[in-house]
């Protein structure tokens, strides 16, 4: 304690307090427990956040408490195993105030909300700090000092394990040459990063690994990580399997001590080795760490910053190549699109996501890709989105007619009505498109919005949507080569199908009056405009067009059933054909993946210069 009185007498105490290398090696040597606590908040920033923010964590611990929700109950369940042992944590005081941090953490931060571990290191927190100040530990340690550590897939754990790998290649060479697969290594090591050494190490040596984390940060892991494969080197390099290496470093760590400490813990990793084998020397925490610093301290933290950029594109890049295959293995199974075409059509998708994610305006589209979510959820589009892969992918040419088949299908596969699909809804209607029932299927069940979900069977359809229906009919054979063909058939299809609704309203009128008054029913002529039809018409219709497609009349009870539709057009087989011909969507991918930017593009200019328009020649 002298010593250190000695230091802030001559370089000051508080924010001020110069960094020398002296206060380096009186923090490796250990902070003595009356100055702990302060010494962190200092070391950590989080003294300027508690200054900054007067009344916060009081407001955060009003607004959570008393809150039931899935993350409320893992902190719940967690509770009674932060560091048992310790008498602090065997009363409902320190419990309560453990409960009371985690909690109003996860309120302020939801993205993380609450991860394990998370629970071991407030505890220690709350053993040197007061709770307001633990809670802005935790915030420095969370949001600062270890960036994406405390999340479902914890990637900032996974990139220091992935530098660990390389700094034992350059700092440890024979010992990576022994073990050629150092990711066994990195594995047992992820504990030592996530929980700072508390979990594996006992708690009076980890406090002063704590200590030297919150002078230099992951640098201080990093070599004090070194420093205990060097200690174990030898018997890492015997070891025969990775089960005798974990026990190796097991056994050391359990007989690493402090002054504090003067022997290993009952009960620890030890008791698992047979009698007859030899005692594990015990290790002064003080020595290690002082090792780890003379050996491993050159390492500077903007060679640690750069080594972690590095290694995180390649944990992303692995993570995303993960999350593909999943993707493509629940998928697969269901869709009649090759292997190979949906992993282009999956970079498609992805591709449009994150186009909008770092070109549109800051908003909900940023938030979309949740690695919480299942696999086949993580990326979703909006109605728009899908619009501009349908006109990219979509088999059928529709000219002026794409958007609105576009915005039909999107509402179809928007089951939930959140405005988002993921993957496998996109691809389930290019998937869907050899079976021609199915498209048949989808086109009445979206004309017809249907409100009752749980319904099974369709409803029939109106006069008004089955004109629709045909108008979306004739717009796919835009451009196809049997074109005159296909329109000659749809034009006798829907005069039967007139016929067939012509006939089942006549029997509803009929029934109708029947049971008002008792009249028989007239058989009446058709009308002129039944007659008429097929007659070419105006309103600036082409005379194909208005051929297939009359002016709606007095609706009545006219419908129509998907069966008789069905019925309708396997009566025709140039319609069959063109609804079962083979889909090669190869053509539709390429073209896709050279246009899909500047599709983009000049959506963007158009929405960027609302003023600018085109003149009609």
């Amino acid at each position: 304690m002298r010593l250190w009185n000695d230091h802030f007498v001559e370089y000051g105490r508080t924010v001020c307090m110069f960094r020398t290398e002296k206060i380096r090696k009186l923090v490796a040597m250990g902070i003595p427990e009356s100055l702990r606590g302060k010494l962190w908040l200092l070391f950590s920033d989080a003294v300027t956040d508690l200054a900054s923010h007067p009344g916060y964590y009081g407001n955060l611990v009003e607004e959570s408490m008393g809150k039931c929700c899935l993350v409320t109950e893992e902190i719940e369940r967690d509770l009674h195993r932060s560091l048992p042992e310790h008498p602090a944590f065997q009363n409902e005081t320190g419990i309560a105030a453990l409960r009371r941090v985690l909690t109003a953490y996860a309120h302020r931060n939801p993205r993380i909300g609450y991860c394990q571990s998370m629970n071991i290191l407030t505890s220690l927190l709350l053993l040197y700090a007061e709770e307001e100040e633990a809670f802005w530990l935790l915030v420095a340690v969370c949001e600062r000092m270890l960036p994406d550590y405390f999340n479902h897939r914890v990637i900032g754990a996974q990139v220091d394990q992935s530098v660990f790998e390389e700094l034992i290649k350059e700092q440890l060479p024979e010992l990576a040459e022994h073990m050629h697969d150092l990711s066994a290594l990195a594995s047992i090591s992820l504990s030592w990063f996530l929980t700072l050494f508390l979990s594996i190490m006992p708690l009076e040596s980890a406090v002063n690994v704590v200590d030297c984390f919150f002078y230099d940060g992951i640098k201080a892991i990093f070599q004090l990580g070194l420093a205990v494969l060097e200690a174990n080197a030898e018997d890492l390099c015997s070891s025969k399997d990775d089960s005798q290496a974990l026990m190796v470093l097991s056994r050391f760590l359990d007989h690493i001590k402090s002054e504090d400490s003067p022997g290993p813990r009952p009960g620890s990793h030890h008791a698992f080795f047979s009698d007859g084998q030899e005692p594990c020397p015990v290790t002064d925490i003080a020595d290690l760490i002082r090792d780890s610093y003379e050996k491993f301290g050159d390492q500077s933290v903007a060679q640690i910053e750069h080594m972690r950029c590095k290694h995180r594109m390649r944990v992303l890049q692995g993570h995303e190549d993960t999350t593909k295959q999943n993707v493509l293995r629940v998928v697969i199974p269901e869709v009649s699109v090759l292997p190979e075409d949906l992993e282009e059509l999956y970079d498609l998708f992805k591709r449009e996501h994150m186009m909008n994610c770092y070109w549109e305006q800051p908003g909900p589209v940023a938030l979309r890709h949740d690695p919480s979510r299942p696999y086949t959820e993580q990326y979703r589009i909006d109605g728009r989105q899908f619009a501009r892969l349908f006109q990219l992918v979509s088999p059928w040419t529709c000219g002026a007619h794409t958007e609105i088949l576009a915005e039909r299908t999107f509402r179809l596969l928007d089951e939930n009505m959140d405005h988002l699909i993921e993957f496998k809804a996109f691809v389930s209607c290019l998937g869907d498109t050899v079976d021609y029932q199915k498209q048949l299927k989808q086109m009445i069940k979206d004309l017809a919005k249907e409100k009752d979900k749980t319904e099974k069977e369709l409803p029939k359809m109106s006069q008004r949507e089955f004109i629709q229906f045909c108008k979306t009919l004739y717009s796919m054979f835009h451009e196809d080569p049997e074109e005159n063909d296909l329109y000659q058939a749809i034009a006798t299809v829907t005069t039967l199908l007139l016929q067939i609704g012509e006939v089942g309203q006549r029997g509803s009128s009929s029934g109708s009056c029947s049971q008002e008054g008792g009249e028989e029913p007239q058989a009446s002529a058709p009308s002129p405009e039944q007659d008429s039809v097929f007659a070419d018409t105006h309103n600036g219709k082409s005379p194909r067009e208005s051929q297939v497609f009359p002016e709606e009349a007095a609706q009545g009870d006219w419908t129509v059933s998907l069966e008789h539709i069905l019925a309708s057009l396997l009566t025709e087989q140039s319609l069959v054909n063109f609804f079962e011909k083979p889909l090669d969507i190869k053509p539709k991918l390429e073209n896709a993946k050279i246009n899909q930017y500047s599709l983009k593009t000049c959506e963007m200019s158009r929405q960027s210069q609302p003023e600018l328009k085109l003149s009609s020649p």
